[in-house]
């Protein structure tokens, strides 16, 4: 009888490999997974005052606002699993979005110091992750960003 169930299991468990099993969610329920959290970062970003003002201290403050909605929608995207073939999307997506995060970071400290130099350049490096960002958020199938520059 133990002979026959563990012949019985293993057959289950080779016809589950063969198969492929559990193939992770498809590109739609990606999708759907990483919208809920672009539609938050989105909605918070949308509540905030832009700077009126091109002062340091209304740059730093601003970006001080930005980032942990940047960083909490990059901790959401990493937990996602992307389908197989989406995969090296995702992990650009996710590399961007690190270096978008960290531009951001810098922008906030410069510009708190009142160092236009590095301020500049962290803002151009961040420009450039947000342009990719954008391709790729396309390329995802996450549309959910509506409302949210970044």
């Amino acid at each position: 009888m133990v002979l026959r169930v563990l012949t019985v299991a293993a057959a289950a468990i080779l016809a589950l490999t063969a198969c492929g099993g559990d193939d992770g969610p498809t590109a739609e329920e990606y999708a759907a997974q990483g919208n809920v959290a672009c539609t938050a970062a989105a909605k918070k970003m949308r509540a905030l005052k832009r700077p009126t003002a091109d002062s340091a201290e209304a740059v730093s403050g601003y970006a001080k606002q930005v980032a942990p909605i940047v960083r909490t929608r990059l901790t959401a995207l990493e937990a996602l699993e992307p389908p197989d073939d989406l995969e090296r999307f995702h992990d650009r997506l996710i590399e961007d979005q690190k270096t978008l995060a960290a531009a951001i970071e810098t922008v906030a400290e410069a510009a708190g110091r009142n160092d236009r130099a590095t301020a500049q350049r962290a803002s151009q490096e961040g420009a450039g992750a947000t342009a990719r960002s954008m391709l790729l958020f396309r390329r995802l199938g996450l549309t959910a960003r509506a409302g949210s520059p970044f």
